[in-house]
């Protein structure tokens, strides 16, 4: 049985993905800023990944909301890692 998506819910699901995509390029950046000793931009891109962490979270409470608390099980945080791809 095709289930359809709202927009809503598609635009929810894309931007919680990019924000999960995002966490290794942050960890990449932070890296490179320590190794070259540049605290201010390390500084920032922890600042950044800090706010996404807090944006995801936001994300996933109102996906979880709007599906009606489905997927409650998986609230192990927004720490994990995304393998998914875009959709075109």
């Amino acid at each position: 049985m095709a289930h359809d998506v709202s927009n809503v819910e598609y635009d929810l699901i894309t931007v919680l993905q990019s924000k999960l995509e995002a966490y290794a390029a942050y960890d990449k950046y932070i890296k490179d800023c320590q190794q070259e000793g540049n605290d201010q931009c390390r500084q920032l891109f922890e600042q950044i990944r800090q706010d996404d962490e807090n944006h995801t979270h936001q994300l996933r409470q109102q996906l979880q909301s709007l599906l009606g608390g489905a997927g409650t099980q998986a609230q192990t945080g927004a720490t994990g890692t995304w393998s998914g791809s875009s959709r075109s």
